[in-house]
């Protein structure tokens, strides 16, 4: 692939993406081609992340539109205002879009008089149990029949792709990562110089909302305490849930055995990462899950909910992880329970799953993966 300018279009800047946009520049500038990104506004309201643009390697433009808020959720609902003049003035060879977005409603409207490839790059997946809406699915089929192929996060978002109507030709699962590098190293720097500590810890990392269900979490500590009473629980993030979380932690005596952290940035996490024993990827419902590349990455035994789209793909059960259920929480404090007594065993499992991300889901390959398809 050679003399191309390939245009990105996406949400906002994200310190997870940022990286993996960099590898993509570099690769495509190494066979001759650029990489264009248009970023459809600065960030949302509930984004804690800082964002540091000088650490663009790529060729950006943020659009000046407008940015609708949702309450409940304080993230938004982007309207991608001037896409269409920047796109004309670029002239691109292949758009690739995030999502089934107002961007893409925008690209497919275009390639009725402008016949540019758009490429559409998504994670969505069905969420078990919840009903389909017939005007969704009807408008992502329209966005999908005029699309060049297709970008799946994984298998289920390459198997939703699919039921809605894209040849399975036309699908590559690229999988979805970090700067998993980054995790690998700086936990080992640390995990090297560290004494050997007698308290286990257990760690989650993600957003305290409804849809992770982080009191899951707390109903296994319950159970935990009936076999052991030498661990913790670090809880690293904030959300609405977080008071309601702290009121069931000291109304149940459970103090000295959770700790909440809040937000923490990308920079901090490695130093709670290397003294973990067990990562614990609670959610009800995720796409994906980057934390699961990051704590994989890291060396650490991780236990996956099912409910995850990333644990599909990256959970060999009993080899680089374990896939669970968190709601069965007397079964799973037996697991941690296991997993606390058998740190050699588990030592090994991390070096499999840090190895496992390495080969196959770090900026090099998923890059890779995504040039191979346009």
């Amino acid at each position: 692939m050679s003399n191309q300018k390939v245009v990105l279009v996406t949400n906002i800047p994200n310190q997870y993406r940022i990286p993996l946009f960099n590898e993509l520049h570099q690769q495509l500038k190494g066979s001759g081609s650029e990489l264009y990104v248009v970023f459809g506004a600065m960030g949302y309201q509930k984004r804690k992340s800082i964002i540091e643009l000088s650490e663009c390697n790529f060729n950006y433009e943020v659009l000046q539109s407008g940015l609708l808020h949702k309450v409940e959720n304080k993230t938004g609902f982007l309207f991608y205002a001037g896409l269409l003049s920047v796109l004309k003035k670029l002239k691109a060879s292949r758009i690739i879009v995030a999502g089934y977005s107002l961007a893409t409603i925008k690209l497919w409207s275009r390639s009725f008089f402008c016949k540019t490839d758009y490429f559409i790059w998504s994670g969505s997946i069905e969420r078990e149990g919840e009903q389909k809406s017939f005007l969704r699915s009807f408008q992502r089929k329209l966005l999908i029949r005029r699309g060049k192929a297709f970008i799946a996060y994984g298998s289920l978002a390459k198997k939703n792709f699919e039921e809605l109507g894209a040849e399975a030709s036309k699908v590559i699962a690229v999988g979805n990562t970090v700067d998993t590098n980054f995790f690998e190293q700086q936990v080992g720097k640390i995990r090297a110089e560290l004494v050997s500590q007698t308290r286990k810890h257990l760690t989650y990392i993600g957003y305290l909302t409804p849809r992770k269900n982080v009191q899951l979490l707390l109903y296994v500590i319950k159970e935990l305490l009936k076999y052991r009473n030498d661990f913790i629980l670090e809880v690293i993030g904030d959300g609405e849930n977080k008071e309601e979380l702290e009121k069931y932690v000291e109304q149940n005596n459970l103090g000295q055995y959770v700790l909440f952290h809040g937000f923490l940035q990308k920079e901090e996490l490695p130093k709670h990462l290397a003294i973990s024993n067990c990562f614990l990827f609670q959610t009800d419902f995720d796409i994906w899950g980057l934390v699961l590349n990051e704590a994989m990455a890291a060396g650490i035994p991780c236990l996956s909910s099912v409910n995850a789209g990333a644990t599909e793909d990256l959970i060999e059960e009993g080899i680089t992880g374990f896939k669970v259920n968190f709601a069965e929480s007397k079964q799973l404090a037996e697991k941690i329970n296991w997993i606390l007594n058998h740190p050699t065993e588990m030592a090994e499992l991390g070096k499999k799953a840090s190895n496992f991300i390495a080969s196959n889901y770090s900026l090099p390959k998923c890059a890779e993966r995504i040039i191979s398809i346009l």
